[in-house]
């Protein structure tokens, strides 16, 4: 950016992106409330002009003799032109195009500074041309405009515009304020500072516009006839309705103790997430709520109330509501064993030789160490005959109909526990049965005893238990055993110069994969113009491959559509559970595109890899060649990451554990830490 300006004003802006100390007066002694930002943009100011004072009225000759040679403007992409001499401002246009400037922001703090049919020919010289020239009144009137791409960089990479806040509130009192983007001036920090500990009321607009004045704002109080009003009051109502916006979506923040979530929703789009569409559902229906509003049968749906207090079939509220419970138990037993099944069926095709290559037995140590406990002989054995016999005993978890329980229940919890779910009767045949019997269980004139209802719902438990429980053990053997490893955690690891891809969902035979196929072609990334591959994670499938193999998390299950929306994603993969399907109404919003990997898990207008264990690596990289066109796509596309991300040391799995207790105290590992 270069900064042409004369005046006190355009001299207050240069120093707030030059972070000068000192340079804001509205405190008495400075509290350097502003450190926390790291606010220096220095290294990206190319250029400095400051208009000599003696300008006469008209300049008779060139205007652009005063100006530094356009060959020192050329790579420079925005130009600020903070209140030039007229003559200078209408030959500014044409100097910048001759230069290859894209942008040209004209900030009005006064009426005088460019009149309106000298505003109309500056637009003029720029049209069908590639520059872009806006005139904000005042400055931090500045928002976002589609119209405007090469605008949209400027404000987002120096965070100057309308101000927008970040609060957090308890109880009704504001706590914390921060600036997630500043008015030119800087005046919101100062503003935001002085908001903690002040009660959300009628009174918040009055604190506000006395502290943004007492800043001050030196914006003209000439009565400004575009504005129907002076450009210093009106800057006053766009910081209050900068902290209006913040107060109204803290609710929202309330769900999410993450600065980053706070930062992204305290931005302006023109797209729904699920903070706000929780709002919007707001209130949610009570029956369901409460669990005694029954859809098993066509006879229904059925509502429970005083007036009504049984089903057309008779079922009580109790029943209604442990049908309910039960068949919710269900539902995640289910997708939990399914995500094993896949797993478990991975390693039956290891076992077959027909995986072929790009998958196989990552941790021998880890198959020998889940064969014991499971009752299975390893001694003296090969490692493909033990994993064949454990494959089979898997088999019989999920198909046993009769004669046995789970064998994952009785190997995995401690011998008390076993015989109370032995003496209750919850212990599962398998978990197929289980399902296929308790979802019958809960039909229309079956089971109506509550209590029964629940003892089956402590069964369900188990086997989603066990189906878990099984495909961690095989994920391990299939693909190591964490241990302790070094990486960084939320939205900050986006990288917009990189082709960012996000991994999400739950299944680990596709992210692995992903993993090792970014790694291959990240040349390929780098020939198209990127510096590379990022790879980041969301929600579970995000913690697989962070752990094993150091991937970064971008965000969790509630905020995945955040990545999206900082503009800078190329792909995010999808294989099955957590992925919300307004994902792809989000990523349509921007050049993102969506990947879905799974039949069971399709998202409409998203694009289809049917993944498969035969052709893995392949599929893998055909994806990653889509993330490389994306990422050549949205090049040039405005882009918001907040600059927040954390080190995180993750991957303590249960062995790494037992390492490093062994190592503090050889002699009672299972000692350590439990001192009272």
């Amino acid at each position: 950016m270069d900064t042409l300006y004369s005046g006190a004003f355009g001299l207050k802006v240069l120093s707030h992106l030059r972070d000068v100390e000192k340079f804001c007066t509205g405190c008495t002694d400075c509290t350097e409330c502003r450190r926390q930002y790291d606010l220096n943009y220095s290294r990206d100011i190319a250029i400095v002009w400051e208009q000599p004072d003696n300008l006469p009225v008209m300049l008779e000759e060139d205007p652009l003799q005063y100006l530094p040679p356009v060959a020192q403007f050329k790579g420079v992409q925005t130009v600020l032109a903070i209140n030039l001499h007229q003559d200078i401002l209408l030959s500014l246009p044409e100097f910048c195009i001759q230069a290859g400037v894209k942008a040209l922001v004209v900030p009005l703090e006064d009426p005088l500074w460019l009149q309106g049919g000298a505003r109309r020919q500056v637009e003029q010289k720029a049209k069908g041309t590639d520059l872009e020239i806006v005139f904000p009144k005042p400055f931090c009137a500045l928002r976002e405009n589609e119209l405007h791409p090469e605008v949209n960089k400027f404000i987002r990479h120096f965070r100057i515009g309308f101000p927008l806040f970040s609060i957090r509130k308890m109880d009704g009192v504001i706590q914390e304020a921060r600036v997630v983007q500043s008015s030119p001036c800087g005046a919101a920090y100062f503003v935001a500072r002085n908001l903690a500990g002040v009660l959300d009321d009628e009174k918040l607009h009055e604190i506000v516009g006395n502290r943004w004045h007492n800043y001050p704002c030196t914006g003209s109080m000439k009565m400004d006839r575009e504005l129907k009003d002076t450009v210093l009051h009106f800057a006053g109502e766009l910081h209050r309705e900068g902290v209006d916006m913040a107060t109204s979506i803290a609710e929202d923040r309330r769900r999410s103790a993450d600065p980053a979530v706070t930062a992204m929703l305290a931005t302006v789009m023109p797209v729904d997430t699920a903070f706000q569409r929780y709002q919007a559902q707001q209130p949610q229906c009570r029956y369901g709520d409460s669990g005694i509003c029954c859809r098993i049968c066509i006879q229904g749906p059925c509502q429970i109330t005083s007036s009504a207090p049984k089903g057309v079939c008779g079922a009580t509220a109790y029943t209604i509501v442990a049908r309910n419970l039960l068949r919710s138990v269900l539902g995640g037993t289910a997708a939990h064993s399914d995500h094993a099944k896949h797993i478990m069926l991975t390693l039956k095709a290891v076992v077959e030789g027909r995986a072929g290559k790009d998958y196989g037995i990552a941790s021998p140590q880890k198959l020998k160490t889940v064969a014991t406990r499971m009752g299975i002989t390893t001694v003296g054995r090969e490692d493909m005959d033990i994993l064949r016999e454990l494959v089979a005993l898997c088999l019989a978890e999920y198909s046993r109909l009769e004669d046995g329980h789970l064998q994952w229940v009785e190997k995995t919890v401690i011998a008390a526990r076993f015989r109370i779910f032995q003496e209750t009767d919850i212990l599962p045949t398998s978990i197929f049965d289980t399902i296929a019997t308790a979802m019958s269980q809960t039909h229309l004139g079956m089971d109506a005893d509550p209590v029964s209802l629940i003892f089956k719902t402590l069964e369900a438990a188990l086997a989603d238990f066990a189906g878990m429980h099984v495909g961690t053990d095989l994920s391990d053997i299939l693909f190591g055993v964490s241990a302790p490893v070094y990486t960084e955690a939320n939205l900050g690891v986006i990288d917009e110069h990189k082709v960012n891809i996000a991994v999400h969902g739950h299944n680990p035979l596709l992210s692995e994969l992903i993993v090792m196929a970014a790694r291959d072609l990240d040349n390929e990334a780098r020939e198209a113009g990127a510096a590379g591959i990022q790879l980041m994670g969301v929600c579970c499938t995000g913690n697989e491959v962070l752990m094993r193999q150091g991937v970064p998390l971008a965000t969790n299950f509630m905020s995945q559509e955040l990545p999206i929306m900082t503009g800078a994603l190329d792909v995010m993969v999808v294989d099955v559970q957590c992925i919300m399907p307004s994902v792809q109404a989000v990523a349509e919003c921007f050049k993102t595109k969506i990947v879905t990997t799974s039949r069971n898990a399709r998202i409409p207008g998203s694009h289809f890899v049917d993944f498969t264990t035969k052709q893995a690596l392949e599929k893998a990289k055909e994806i990653i060649h889509l993330a490389i066109a994306s990422y050549q796509e949205r090049l040039g596309s405005p882009c918001f990451i907040p600059a927040v991300k954390k080190q995180v040391v993750a991957g303590f799995s249960l062995e790494a554990l037992y390492e490093l207790f062994a190592a503090l105290n050889p002699d009672r590992t299972y000692a350590v830490g439990v001192r009272l």
